[in-house]
């Protein structure tokens, strides 16, 4: 049976840090990343790509004709396991996963963080402008991770994987950032309760450091992946 897995939570919570880490270590899973979807549609400026665009600078959830057709696209692919990061986001969302995924197992990560570390780690996260990797000013790498540059390099200017400038995302803001907590807290409970009569919920305190959060989520994984 396939197997779906979401990761759920407020922004700064380190959802797509964790997956980052668990693309590294080459698990069979096929990911739906909204950040993915969003740059897609506006780097090759497809159909609507200003609406994207606008709503995404307002902190605006995307119009969901843009983003249902590629989540169907994952379900109707080969992949036994699927994840998804950033989505749902609305109880519509959480509905329209729930009629297409009526054969699948669901497994709900909730990446729990107090409003103060969200809108901190947002304010000082940085992106690639080569890899699009994700990372933060006061943060390092992984303790583990074996491809890093160095270190001792890492000075929040430049990326330590691919040494690419970093820079900062536009709607990287405080005011947006309250605005999409506020949202996560008003629609969190609908949404879980939902997933969680169709799946098995594990509730991540996200507030830690990110090897401790990596370690929290990764023993739940790899029970689901080898189950």
């Amino acid at each position: 049976m396939k197997k779906l897995i979401i990761f759920y939570g407020p922004p700064g919570a380190g959802k797509s840090t964790i997956l980052q880490k668990l693309e590294e270590i080459d698990l069979a899973f096929k990911k739906l990343a909204m950040a993915d979807i969003v740059n897609e549609i506006i780097n090759n400026q497809f159909e609507g790509y200003e609406i994207v665009q606008e709503a995404i600078s307002q902190g605006e959830l995307i119009p969901d004709r843009y983003i249902d057709v590629k989540v169907k696209e994952v379900f109707s692919g080969d992949h036994e396991i699927l994840l998804f990061d950033g989505y749902p986001r609305n109880l519509k969302q959480t509905q329209f996963i729930l009629d297409i995924s009526v054969s699948l197992q669901i497994f709900i990560f909730h990446f729990k963080v107090k409003k103060a570390n969200s809108i901190k780690r947002i304010k000082n996260r940085r992106l690639s402008a080569f890899c699009s990797l994700c990372h933060n000013v006061f943060d390092v790498p992984f303790k583990d991770c074996n491809h890093v540059i160095s270190l001792s390099s890492y000075n929040g200017k430049r990326c330590p994987v691919c040494n690419g400038e970093l820079y900062i995302r536009k709607n990287d803001t405080t005011e947006i950032v309250e605005k999409r907590y506020t949202e996560y807290l008003e629609k969190k409970d609908g949404i879980l309760t939902s997933l969680g009569k169709s799946g098995k919920l594990f509730n991540i305190n996200a507030d830690q450091n990110k090897d401790q959060v990596y370690s929290q989520v990764y023993s739940e994984f790899e029970k689901i992946i080898g189950g």
